[in-house]
């Protein structure tokens, strides 16, 4: 019995939540015999495996699928994180094709933004992350990044847990584009994950 679940929810990764993450981790062990999920947030776990003890706990990215999008969009991206715990999904993305990337600083106002060292002037800017949900704070991301002189501003998530009025409230900030996978039905989908987890499921012969 073998549990697909494209988009596993999570919040923010404090230490009481990280260790609900793995009471809920045993407990999904102790029903199925695999799990299979996209771009999962780990709280801390050294792997998926170590969150969800199944005997089989299977991560797909989506992540090369989106990179290969902000490719195929924009010349020599720079792709950037909104926080730390953001940096593994931009890393992944930026090596596909050896693009710039950098991670978000929290201003002296309490405000994330880019680097201050960080030359934007006339760059085109792909905000990456595993999920998007707070509308706020990439509309206030966009509109430092545009003030300090790039071209374009476009996300690119895994998981779009939007609004039903986000992409209008980004676009008006200055977001050119949002771009997800469909682990979430949303407008913004553009990449399909249903190929990776048809893959993962092959790969324990589950079809």
């Amino acid at each position: 019995l073998v549990l697909v679940t494209p988009c596993l929810a999570g919040r923010r990764a404090d230490a009481e939540e990280g260790e609900g993450a793995r009471i809920v981790g045993a407990f999904l062990a102790g029903l199925f015999d695999g799990v299979v999920t996209v771009d999962p947030h780990l709280y801390g776990a050294a792997d998926f495996a170590d969150a969800v003890p199944a005997r089989h706990a299977i991560v797909v990215s989506a992540v090369p699928l989106l990179a290969e999008l902000a490719a195929a969009r924009r010349p020599r991206p720079l792709l950037l994180a909104m926080d730390g715990a953001g940096m593994p999904w931009v890393q992944r993305a930026a090596a596909r094709h050896g693009f710039d990337q950098a991670n978000c600083v929290r201003a002296a106002d309490g405000e994330v933004g880019p680097p201050a060292d960080l030359d934007l002037n006339g760059r085109a800017v792909v905000i990456v992350g595993e999920v998007a949900c707070s509308v706020d704070a990439l509309a206030r991301l966009a509109q430092r990044l545009r003030h300090a002189g790039a071209r374009s501003v476009d996300v690119a998530v895994t998981h779009a847990v939007f609004a039903h009025d986000a992409l209008q409230a980004l676009r008006a900030a200055g977001i050119d584009e949002v771009w997800s996978s469909d682990s979430v039905p949303h407008p913004s989908n553009a990449v399909s994950v249903a190929p990776l987890i048809a893959q993962a499921l092959y790969s324990i012969g589950c079809v």
